[in-house]
């Protein structure tokens, strides 16, 4: 594998200039990766010199480079079509037709300590948002250098810092026509 992943990046063209086949490539490796890894755990954390990932990245640090901004347009791709889509504040978990309102009764008299859980609510956009950050932290489990990896979680601190800087700008907009609606209580 390590063999045929450093034929290809030292001789193929089309690699290096195709975006998509370079992402392919990298997912095709991720996946390997994880195959092996089930079938004899920690293996590359006891022999990284194994880690295929590390014929991409060792040997250049404009693979890296290529790596890290693919993912980051695909995350902010991502997080675009959160916020465009038209369900992001529907609740996914919890939040039923009246434990909002249950909710809301119960804890408008602070004096009366409640001891129940209060109930998670969920919206859509924070469900996905979320899955988009595993996502992302599974992709890049195998990336066998450390500052790499101190790249990568740099890469999910912009992130989220974007989401909540877009998610605050949604909350301003929608904060003059407060009392939200039900489609925005999960906000």
């Amino acid at each position: 594998m390590k063999a045929k992943l450093r034929h290809d990046v030292a001789t193929s063209s089309a690699l290096e200039e195709d975006d998509r086949l370079f992402s392919h490539t990298l997912d095709e490796v991720i996946i390997f990766n994880k195959q092996v890894n089930y079938l004899v755990p920690g293996i590359f954390e006891a022999r990284p010199s194994l880690n295929p990932m590390a014929v991409l990245f060792n040997e250049e640090e404009a693979l890296f480079q290529r790596f890290l901004r693919l993912e980051k347009d695909r995350l902010n791709e991502l997080v675009d079509s959160i916020f465009q889509s038209e369900t992001s504040w529907t609740v996914v978990y919890g939040g039923g037709d009246n434990s909002i309102l249950e909710e809301e009764e119960s804890t408008s008299d602070p004096s009366s300590p409640s001891n129940e859980p209060r109930q998670l609510i969920v919206c859509e956009a924070a469900d996905r948002f979320s899955l988009l950050l595993l996502n992302l932290i599974d992709r890049s489990t195998y990336i066998p250098l450390s500052r790499y990896r101190l790249r990568i979680i740099h890469l999910l601190i912009d992130t989220v810092d974007d989401f909540c800087l877009r998610l605050s700008q949604v909350v301003h907009v929608y904060e003059e026509r407060w009392p939200f609606t039900r489609k925005f209580y999960s906000l």
